[in-house]
């Protein structure tokens, strides 16, 4: 149960992080600073004080890029990769200490080590794929909303993938199965719907 918890606060944060990636980790490093959750030393760093501090600037800078037509389809180029690199830090970084304690049970020799790797690979892969998914739709979303307001729209869309990132990532801490449930279900519906409108502008 340990462990599916903590796959599930790896998928929600690395969902959130294909939305936005320094706010995520600002909130994994808060948790840490409070003691809400332990993770790896992959994302250990996020709880000192410097890196709370520079995290805090970069979330500012970043949700007020997104803010400014023709600026955030920059930042959409720039953060596909990132997002996707972010998505695998948190995955592994979530299950890094429960897949440790589990396979560190395993009879010894090379075993345990084989199991925790391929763990990790698993874990890094998944979240890779759940921050691509949600990088590319909302990247398709901007695509949308640029093209029938003109940008207008740009500024409030962005406002919402901040809300939603800050949201998933909250709710990654304190309900990280839950999230992983609606996390799928929002997903696939917004994929949907994307899909929907620009089937309907190509028609």
């Amino acid at each position: 149960m340990e462990l599916l918890a903590a796959a599930c606060l790896g998928l929600g944060l690395s969902a959130a992080g294909g939305l936005r990636i320094f706010l995520p980790l600002l909130v994994v490093g808060l948790g840490q600073r409070l003691g809400m959750i332990e993770l790896g030393s992959s994302l250990a760093w996020t709880g000192g004080t410097p890196a709370l501090m520079v995290l805090a600037l970069l979330c500012v800078a970043e949700g007020l890029g997104y803010c400014i037509p023709a600026v955030d389809h920059a930042l959409d180029a720039v953060s596909a990769p990132a997002s996707w690199v972010a998505g695998a830090l948190f995955a592994t970084g979530a299950v890094a200490l429960p897949l440790h304690e589990i396979t560190t049970s395993l009879p010894g020799g090379i075993a345990p080590v084989l199991a925790y790797a391929a763990g990790l690979g698993g874990a890094a892969a998944a979240g890779a794929a759940t921050a691509g998914v949600t990088q590319i739709t909302g990247a398709s979303g901007r695509v949308v909303s640029s093209t029938t307001t003109l940008g207008v729209a740009n500024p409030v869309y962005a406002m919402v993938e901040n809300l939603l990132a800050g949201a998933m990532s909250v709710l990654a801490i304190l309900a990280p199965i839950a999230l992983g449930v609606l996390g799928v279900l929002a997903i696939a519906c917004v994929w949907m719907v994307v899909r929907r409108i620009r089937r309907v502008r190509t028609a």
